[in-house]
């Protein structure tokens, strides 16, 4: 993994880093982006766009295209801590448009989903089953988004409860669903599937993503507010921040 991804990621805990503009996890024009950590790739489908902009980015129509990370499963389904990173730039902020989603395909309601919407800013979605209260419902108290701007978001699980960052820095945030706040990815008892850019379930394929996506991370740690910050400092200028 050395001289692989910058020095200066926090790479403890680390067990997924996919990135548009490293040739090591990324050549235009494939189908497959290595993951550069524990060979958890993805599979681009339905036409992923590539474009050279700030070193790389999948460029995504919020049609129908998507990275299936499904081999990941296996290295996350047992985490009760954890953090998702994602590199964003949203083409459109009004309609709910998934990064990316831990869920079950056999289930109508097993997701861990990180999003945006016109109503609910950035959010984070969370449940163990077909009740509401199974789970969270956390968003941004401000909508951090703006059309063709490059942003960088977190969430951080702790076994207590999410919380939400926007380019390095821990927000104000809403639970519209407290109920379970300290659940995981390990209390979906038939997670199978890992998506960059949809969330899809038993009876939803949806919400795919319109706009750049140039970096995912995954951890099985919840990252510190520190660490949080340093991966944002060690790729921001990157993306002109």
């Amino acid at each position: 993994m050395s001289g692989i991804i910058s020095s200066n990621i926090v790479t403890d805990g680390l067990v997924f880093y996919v990135d548009a503009a490293n040739p090591n996890s990324y050549i235009s024009g494939d189908t497959t982006t290595n993951d550069l950590i524990l060979d958890n790739n993805g599979t681009l489908t339905n036409g992923v766009g590539f474009s050279t902009e700030n070193n790389g980015a999948w460029d995504f129509d919020g049609t129908n295209d998507y990275v299936g990370c499904n081999t990941l499963v296996d290295t996350v389904k047992d985490d009760n801590i954890g953090t998702i990173s994602v590199w964003v730039k949203p083409d459109d902020i009004l309609n709910n448009r998934v990064f990316i989603s831990f869920t079950a395909s056999n289930q109508t309601r097993q997701y861990l989903t990180m999003a945006l919407s016109g109503t609910y800013n950035f959010y984070v979605a969370m449940r163990s089953d077909s009740n509401p209260s199974s789970g969270f419902f956390v968003y941004s108290d401000t909508n951090p988004f703006v059309p063709g701007q490059w942003i960088n978001l977190n969430v951080t699980q702790d076994g207590v409860s999410p919380q939400l960052y926007v380019n390095g820095v821990s927000v104000s945030q809403t639970f519209f669903v407290d109920d379970n706040d300290q659940k995981w990815i390990n209390d979906m008892s038939s997670f199978n599937l890992v998506n960059i850019s949809r969330l899809v379930t038993s009876n939803l394929n949806q919400n795919y993503f319109d706009g750049q996506i140039a970096n995912v991370n995954v951890y099985n740690k919840d990252l510190s507010s520190d660490e949080v910050l340093q991966n944002y400092n060690a790729l921001k200028g990157r993306f002109g921040l």
